[in-house]
C-alpha cells in the first residue's frame, strides 16, 4: 500500500478572530453561559464537561489549544469530562478510520465521548456504541445530536466484556484506556499488562464476534506482540462467533504521524487489511497530522 498523506486543515468553525482572542472571548462569555450549561449537562451531575479557558486546567491546556482538532464543532456546544479530552480521538484520524470500515453494523467498544461513533455513523449503517461510564455514553449521545447522526447509534451502558457474547456486528473497533498520559513513559507499551484492561483477551473476544477489527494503540506499542495477535486462534466459545473472513494471520499497522514520527496506529485485521502481497504488518500507510500533538 503506497503511504497515504492526510493533512488535517484548520476547521472553518475556528475563525480567525476567535482563534487570537480564545482567552478574552471565552472568559468574558462564561459566567452568562453557566446557567443554561448546567440545565443542557444535568446528566453530568457534579461532572464537568463544560468548559472555557478560564476554567481549563493545566494538564488540559495543550488538549484546549486543539479542541477544533478533537471535534471541529466544538463550539456548538461539545461535552466532554477530563478525560474525555485526552482520551478521545481527533477528528481527523476518526474519519478516515470511518472511511475504512464502512460497513452494516460496527461496533465502538469503548465510545468514550463519542468520537469515533460520530464518524462511524457516517459511513456505517448503524454503530453500537458502549461506555461503562454513564456520564460519558451521555456526553456521546449528545455529540451524535449536534452532529446529527445520534439516529444511527444505538447506545448502551455497560461492561464490553460481559456484553460483547451476545453481541453481533461486522467490525469491532478497539480503543480502550491506555492508562492515561502516563502510558508515553513506558519504553514498550505492553497490550497484556499496561493496559486497565487485559488487551490480549480483549482482541480475543472481539475476535469471537468477528475477524474484523481496528486496534487504536499508542506510538510505543510492541510490534511484534500486535503480529502475534493475528495469529491467535479463535476461542469459538459462542454461537455467534464468526470464523470467516481473510487476513489470517495478518494485520496492517496504519500510523498516525506528527513531523514525520508515529503518535498512534490503528491495527487493521481481518478483510480490513489492504492487500500488499508479502504477508506480513504493513506499517507503511499513514495520516499526517500537522496539528496534533
Amino acid at each position: 500500500m503506497e503511504d497515504q498523506q492526510i493533512e488535517e486543515q484548520q476547521p472553518a468553525t475556528q475563525s480567525p478572530a476567535s482563534s487570537s482572542s480564545d482567552d478574552s472571548s471565552s472568559s468574558s462569555s462564561s459566567s452568562d453561559s453557566d446557567s443554561e450549561d448546567s440545565d443542557l449537562f444535568k446528566f453530568a451531575g457534579d461532572r464537568k464537561v463544560a468548559w472555557t479557558v478560564a476554567d481549563i486546567p493545566k494538564p488540559l491546556k495543550k488538549y484546549w489549544h486543539q479542541r477544533f482538532s478533537l471535534f471541529s464543532r466544538y463550539d456548538d456546544g461539545i461535552a466532554m469530562d477530563y478525560e474525555g479530552w485526552f482520551s478521545v480521538t481527533p477528528e481527523r484520524i476518526a474519519e478516515h478510520i470511518a472511511e475504512r470500515v464502512s460497513c452494516n453494523i460496527v461496533i465502538d467498544a469503548f465510545c468514550g465521548v463519542g468520537g469515533n461513533s460520530i464518524q462511524f455513523a457516517k459511513t456505517c449503517s448503524k454503530v453500537i456504541a458502549i461506555d461503562i461510564d454513564w456520564v460519558r455514553l451521555q456526553c456521546a449521545r449528545h455529540n451524535a445530536e449536534l452532529y446529527g447522526v445520534a439516529d444511527k447509534i444505538e447506545f448502551i451502558h455497560g461492561d464490553f466484556f460481559k456484553l460483547a457474547p451476545g453481541l453481533k456486528a461486522d467490525v469491532v473497533f478497539l480503543s480502550p484506556p491506555w492508562g492515561g498520559p502516563e502510558y508515553l513513559r513506558a519504553d514498550v507499551y505492553d497490550l497484556e499488562h499496561m493496559m486497565p484492561v487485559n488487551g490480549i483477551e480483549l482482541y480475543d473476544l472481539s475476535r469471537q464476534i468477528t475477524p474484523n477489527i481496528v486496534y487504536f494503540l499508542p506510538r510505543n506499542v510492541d510490534h511484534e506482540q500486535v503480529r502475534r495477535l493475528a495469529s491467535r486462534p479463535v476461542k469459538n466459545d459462542t454461537p455467534s462467533a464468526s470464523t470467516g473472513g481473510g487476513g489470517g494471520g495478518v494485520c496492517e499497522m496504519e500510523a498516525t504521524r506528527l513531523n514525520g514520527r508515529p503518535k498512534s496506529y490503528s491495527v487493521y485485521f481481518g478483510d480490513l487489511v489492504h492487500d500488499n502481497g508479502d504477508g506480513n504488518d504493513n506499517g507503511d500507510g499513514g495520516i499526517d497530522e500537522d496539528d496534533y500533538e
